[in-house]
């Protein structure tokens, strides 16, 4: 168990022990995945809960970052207990809500990368857009920070979207009657469903999710 995590995560065990990292942190993520794999019940469990608080803040890159080192392990327990962390951040997390229709457009910016953008058709009065001053006829051309250039294919901006962090606030990057334009935007999430039917659409969801992971590796 530990020899394998001390491949994912780049430390060392010595026969004392573990020697930490130059960038370890005491009780960050290094220490709590070695502590998954205690023989001590007690101290996995500890460690279980302290990973999934820890985790529920992280965002999508942190997330697929885990789901990397779940893949990467074959200790059944450490997989288990991850399996079981990255199930329910992913669940849990409120779909975002821009209330907002739109229509994709391919465009050229000025400087030539090409973008498929979101064109704003119609907005929902005190949601997300709305509120932080979107205007019908906007252009959409880029979503937080990310790099809009792509190995020469176009930038799809909405595959933004679903990444989003509800209570975040994001800076939405439009084209204006031509002028270029930065908005911060308070990202809404959508009312909790916990129907039947939800439960098992969310089921589905993180299966994908986890098999983009892998594909992704």
């Amino acid at each position: 168990m530990r020899s394998t995590l001390a491949v994912i995560l780049g430390v060392v065990i010595s026969a004392d022990g573990l020697a930490a990292p130059e960038n370890y942190v005491a009780g960050g993520e290094p220490e709590l995945l070695l502590a998954l794999g205690s023989d001590d019940y007690a101290v996995r469990e500890r460690a279980h809960a302290e990973l999934l608080s820890l985790a529920k803040l992280y965002g999508q890159k942190r997330l697929s970052e885990l789901a990397h080192t779940y893949f990467a392990s074959n200790d059944p327990e450490l997989q288990s207990r991850l399996y079981a962390i990255l199930k329910v951040c992913r669940q849990a997390r409120a779909k975002p809500v821009l209330g907002l229709s739109f229509k994709e457009e391919e465009l050229k910016l000025k400087d030539g990368t090409h973008v498929i953008a979101m064109f704003v058709r119609r907005l929902s009065r005190g949601k997300s857009a709305q509120k932080a001053g979107l205007m019908v006829g906007d252009r959409i051309v880029r979503i937080g920070s990310q790099d809009a250039k792509s190995d020469g294919k176009p930038y799809v901006v909405k595959q933004a979207v679903a990444s989003l962090q509800v209570g975040k606030k994001v800076p939405f990057h439009i084209l204006r009657e031509g002028k270029a334009l930065a908005l911060l935007v308070r990202i809404e999430g959508a009312p909790v469903d916990d129907s039947d039917e939800a439960r098992r659409e969310k089921e589905e969801q993180f299966a994908e999710w986890l098999e983009s992971q892998n594909s992704a590796r």
